[in-house]
Formats: structure tokens, sequence, C-alpha cells
């Protein structure tokens, strides 16, 4: 008789799938004011709303969505200036970012990460088995770029992976020094992109026709306010991306999205205007934390920042949802362990929390 016992049974599960911990964010319960997860605070206007209602009601939802999402795929194409070959749709730059590793990641490659940077992208290297060099910052939580060109040269990685603007630090990395990782590289380098639309004039967009190696990850869940859709897309060279589609499931995203997106990407003047209010309000919060006693916010270029008291900060963000107001704990990042994060939300959220904090500490 087989053996089928439980233990057997989990036995089966990959070890490294085993040792992984699951992504947790860790939101309290009967919060109002949700300022930790990065997010555009805003609704849609009323005859937006409607529309995705009205494309709902269209639907054959019975039949399946295109292989492809080739209208979503013009559309970001015009209003963004890409070749269309070159990109890729996916539910949300997080999937798009597992999709990546099984393009590139197994057991006999490597990859170099700098830190602080979005804790999901270790655990990905880890679950494909790739060996994992870190790099750590320099002591204004900025990417040392010299070592982190070191290990790149040292290890010969088959994929690089940073972010700019950064989460959890909210710093950009300069356009030169992109340039300079990416020469410095045989293999991919992937440039997270999340947070662009707060600083479009860092993007590093201008150098994909001249780097065949670099690939840049964005998404819709941020600026364009559609967390709840799970919408992001990869740019690359089309050889590349078209090799990388060999590797891609069919039936990408549902109709439903792809339409809904569509239609924001068509909005443009509602996303500047919203990209303007959330600048407004993140540099509005960060002035009335900074200038709070024993308080120091740390300098971003996103819609978020991190700030460090004299409390303990698992108290503190503790202390902020007991007042139903949701914070980032970074206790996962060692040279942030100090430290919460907040985004900024209404301006109403944002005085609350201020408030709140004031109270705090």
């Amino acid at each position: 008789m087989a053996n089928n016992s439980l233990e057997s049974v989990l036995n089966i599960v990959r070890p490294e799938v085993r040792r992984e911990k699951a992504y947790h964010v860790g939101v309290p319960k009967n919060i109002e004011v949700k300022l930790n997860q990065n997010e555009n605070p805003f609704p849609l206007p009323d005859a937006l709303q409607k529309r995705f209602t009205e494309i709902l009601g269209d639907l054959s939802v019975n039949r399946y969505p295109a292989e492809f999402p080739d209208k979503l795929i013009a559309t970001i194409a015009d209003v963004e200036s890409f070749d269309p070959d070159g990109i890729i749709v996916g539910h949300g730059s997080n999937e798009l970012s597992h999709f990546i590793a099984l393009c590139f990641l197994g057991t006999e490659t490597n990859v170099v990460l700098p830190r602080p940077m979005f804790a999901l992208y270790k655990s990905v290297v880890r679950l494909f088995g790739a060996g994992l060099t870190e790099v750590p910052c320099k002591e204004d939580l900025s990417f040392d770029v010299g070592r982190l060109i070191d290990a790149i040269q040292r290890v010969k990685p088959a994929l690089t992976v940073i972010a700019s603007p950064n989460n959890p630090t909210g710093l950009v990395v300069g356009l030169s020094d992109i340039r300079r990782i990416v020469d410095a590289s045989e293999g991919i380098v992937v440039l997270d992109e999340a947070y662009i639309e707060f600083v479009p004039e860092a993007s590093a967009q201008m150098l994909l026709n001249e780097h065949p190696n670099l690939i840049l990850l964005r998404t819709m869940s941020k600026a364009f306010g559609m967390a709840g859709l799970r919408i992001g897309y990869l740019v690359g060279h089309p050889s590349l991306v078209f090799e990388m589609k060999k590797a891609r499931l069919p039936f990408m995203i549902g109709k439903h999205d792809e339409l809904c997106a569509i239609e924001l990407l068509k909005s443009s003047d509602l996303i500047s205007q919203w990209i303007l209010e959330m600048r407004n309000q993140t540099d509005w919060m960060w002035n009335r934390v900074d200038e709070i006693d024993g308080v120091k916010a740390y300098p971003t270029r996103a819609n978020f920042f991190l700030f460090e008291t004299q409390r303990d900060p698992a108290q503190l963000a503790d202390s902020l949802g007991a007042m139903k107001i949701a914070v980032r704990k970074m206790s996962s990042y060692p040279e942030l362990a100090t430290m919460l994060r907040v985004c900024a939300g209404t301006r109403n959220e944002n005085q609350r929390f201020v408030d709140a904090l004031k109270r705090c500490i």
C-alpha cells in the first residue's frame, strides 16, 4: 500500500516552498484610515464608476477573454510611447515578478538585490532556488551603486533587480547610475517603476532601445488607483519579450480588468489630477510629521515616506491601530527596524494621522 500519510504528502512540497513564509500585510481590524499600502486614496468619479459597471454588464462572461490583451497593450503603447511588441500584461507587477523569475531563474543561477527593497523579490528568488547576493544601502538609505556594480561583476547574476522610486524608502536612482548598472551586467536588469508616475523624469524608458537586457516593470495599482483590479505590465526589447511569452500562461487578465484599464489610461486629465493631489498631500503630511518634536521624516519622491520616533515602532503602530489608523511596520528590514512607513491619504485622513501621531509621541 502506498505511503500517502500527511507527512509524506507534505514532503512532496519543494523544500524552497516549505521554508518560505507566506507574504502577509497584516492590516489591523476595524481600520478607518488606511495608510499602509501606498494606494491611491481617491475613489473613481461617478461617471467613470458608472462606465465600469456598464462594461461589466455588457460582457459575455461565459466566453474566454483574448489570449493576449491586445487592446490594452495597444493602449499602453500609445499612452506611454512603448513598442507594443515589447509589452507583457499581467495581474499586477507582483505576479509579473514571479513570471520574470520563471523565465530567468533556476538553482544554478544567481541574483543580486540591493537593500532595502520590496520584500517580495527576495521571497521569489528563494522560491526558485537561485543564489542570492544582497548589497546593503548607504547611511542615507540610498542604494550603494558602486558596491552593487562590484557584486554584479563578481557574481555575474542572471538577474539584478532595482527599484526607482524605491519601496520602502521612496528614493530615486539617477539615470546615470541605472545606465552604469545595466552596462555592468551581462544578465537581465529589472527596474521596478511602480511609483514612476510621481517622478516621471526619472524613468529609464529612454534606455530600453540601447540596452536589450533591461526590463521595466510598471503597475496600475498606485497612481492609477486600480489596486483592486490587479493590472501590471513589463516592457523590454521585443526579441526578449518574444522569448518570454513562451512561458506566459494564456488569458492573462479578465475582460473587465482589461476594459477598465483602457478607460483609465485614456483618462489622462483625471490621472494627472490624482498624481498632483497625492504629491501635494505627501508634502503636506511630510512637513507636519517632520516638525513634531522627537520625530524624523525621511526624504521621499513617492506618495509615501519613512518616519522614526523615540518610541518602539511596533508599539507605536499598534497604538495608531487602536485609533483605527494603519501604517506599515518595517521590522522585516534590518536597516529600517526603528522606522514606520506611511502613505498619503486624503487631507482628512492625513490630518487624523498627524493628530494621532502627536498624541502617541
